[in-house]
Formats: structure tokens, C-alpha cells, sequence
């Protein structure tokens, strides 16, 4: 009884040993063996693009657009500076703070002193 429940269980895990890994010929009759099967491979032997976020493809790809994105801010950033360089003025009039309006012949720290006076000059 042990013997043969001993020679069930090797058969079947020696079944499911060999179904991890696949082997395959291509077209130019390339032996391949992986644990990917034959379908999840492009012509040219390349791994199709899965949307599995944890495939090494699909992790490269989005390293390659971050990249990019930095790449972009980055002379983005040059330009600005260039432009700053190039118009000095420009930028210093759009930092510089303005100037707060006059209402009449007084600003309006002016005409709250002078009612602190109780309207009287000095």
C-alpha cells in the first residue's frame, strides 16, 4: 500500500515538474526552452508586452517614459534659464512686487495716520 501511494506521488509531481518549463522550435529551427510558453514569445524571440506590471519588459517601458519625462522637464528648465540670461528685466519687473495704489492725494497708510491725528496735520 505505502509502495503505491510512494509511486502515485512521484508520478504526479513529476507531472507537475515538467509543466513549468516549455520547450519549442522556431522558425529557424531554434530549439527554445523556458517557463513562458511558446505564445508568450514574438517572432523575433522577443517577449510579447504583457500589462503585467512586474514583467521586466513592461518595468523597462516605464522607466523609458520616466525618463523621458525628466528629460523633458530638464530642458524645460534650461529654457527658462536661458530666457532669464536673454531678458534680466523681464524678470525682475514680473518678481518685483507692485506698488500699492493711491486713493486721491493720500495712500492709505497716510490717511489712516492722519485719522489716528484725529485729522489734524503734524
Amino acid at each position: 500500500m505505502n509502495k503505491s501511494l510512494l509511486l502515485l506521488a512521484i508520478i504526479t509531481y513529476s507531472n507537475l515538474a515538467q509543466a513549468e518549463f516549455y520547450a519549442w522550435t522556431d522558425r529557424d529551427a531554434g530549439r527554445h526552452v523556458s517557463n513562458i510558453p511558446a505564445e508568450g514569445f514574438t517572432a523575433d524571440g522577443k517577449l510579447k508586452n504583457s500589462h503585467n506590471p512586474h514583467t521586466i519588459d513592461y518595468q523597462y517601458q516605464g522607466m523609458l517614459e520616466r525618463l523621458r519625462q525628466e528629460n523633458q522637464a530638464i530642458e524645460e528648465e534650461r529654457e527658462k534659464k536661458k530666457n532669464k540670461e536673454a531678458f534680466p528685466a523681464v524678470e525682475q519687473r514680473r518678481a518685483a512686487p507692485a506698488a500699492a495704489p493711491k486713493e486721491g492725494l493720500m495712500g492709505l497708510r497716510e490717511l489712516i495716520d492722519l485719522e489716528k491725528r484725529g485729522g489734524r496735520a503734524n
